[in-house]
């Protein structure tokens, strides 16, 4: 028989994981993020209809215009092309 010595990897220490946390809130495309995680929080904490599958769907919704025409609108400055026709478009009243 031999004794080997197994070493495990050290967990992260808690100033690893500090600075790590603080190295992403330094970022500033992650402070939006931040900002829409504390208010799910606080939404879902201090209304308890918030959380139902009624106003979930219905926020799923009313955002699906925006997010349809704002994916388009990334693939056209993606490819080079600007089109800014989408905005008096979005403006124009829908019946």
């Amino acid at each position: 028989m031999s004794n080997e010595n197994v070493s495990l990897a050290p967990a992260a220490s808690p100033d690893k994981n500090k600075k790590m946390l603080h190295g992403l809130l330094k970022m500033p495309a992650f402070l939006p993020f931040v900002g829409l995680v504390l208010l799910f929080s606080c939404m879902a904490i201090f209304n308890d209809y918030f959380l139902t599958v009624d106003n979930l769907s219905t926020v799923a919704r009313q955002v699906s215009i925006n997010a349809i025409i704002a994916i388009g609108m990334t693939f056209a400055i993606l490819t080079g092309g600007i089109d800014l026709s989408v905005g008096a478009v979005m403006a124009w009243p829908v019946p």
